[in-house]
């Protein structure tokens, strides 16, 4: 959305390397099963470091859009993951 409203490339750019990470990290445990736990604990880190990013902005905006939606996003995927990884 930063892309879209402000034309913010910074905004853009950040997007697409965290989305770059998590697909990295979603392909490595689908493919190679030594190292499926750790690729998910890595993009359990990479979903907690969004949410933390997206508290900021959202603690700056107080807006709900995009930023507390994102946050409820990735806490889902967080607590998802955590959930599986801790119990199987």
């Amino acid at each position: 959305m930063g892309y879209v409203k402000a034309k913010s490339k910074p905004s853009l750019i950040a997007g697409v390397i965290s989305a770059m990470l998590l697909a990295v990290c979603a392909t490595v445990s689908c493919v190679s099963p030594d190292v499926t736990k750790p690729a998910l604990w890595a993009g359990n880190i990479i979903a907690l470091l969004l949410t933390v990013m997206f508290s900021v902005r959202y603690n700056k905006t107080r807006k709900f859009m995009p930023s507390g939606l994102m946050i409820i996003l990735c806490m889902v995927s967080v607590v998802t993951v955590t959930m599986a990884l801790l119990g199987g």
